[in-house]
């Protein structure tokens, strides 16, 4: 049974992957915003839990880059990049919370 958390992240990683094809730049606009608003959800939670690993610092780092109220402004190559990361970053998350029992 998948938990919010995990689909938060599988809709990240859907998300982020379709921002690495060319959209319109409202596209990226969304994009930015649904990242921050669920990277600083995520930070959240595994702040309130203790934060046994360093994930939450991951997803604090992600709510940082993908700000919409301060934008940092990166080359495409560099977005594509820093995208990449991301995704690998995510699919590792979610594979390490299918193994915690404390998930929930």
């Amino acid at each position: 049974m998948l938990y919010m958390k995990e689909w938060i992240k599988i809709a990240l990683i859907v998300v982020i992957f379709l921002g690495i094809l060319k959209q319109p730049y409202e596209y990226y606009e969304f994009l930015r915003v649904f990242v921050f608003v669920a990277s600083v959800y995520l930070t959240i939670e595994k702040f309130r839990k203790q934060m046994k690993n360093g994930y939450g610092y991951g997803y604090l780092s992600i709510a940082v880059l993908f700000n919409p109220i301060t934008p940092i402004n990166f080359t495409r190559d560099t977005w594509i990049l820093i995208d990449m990361l991301v995704l690998v970053s995510l699919a590792i998350s979610l594979g390490a919370d299918k193994g915690d029992s404390s998930n929930q």
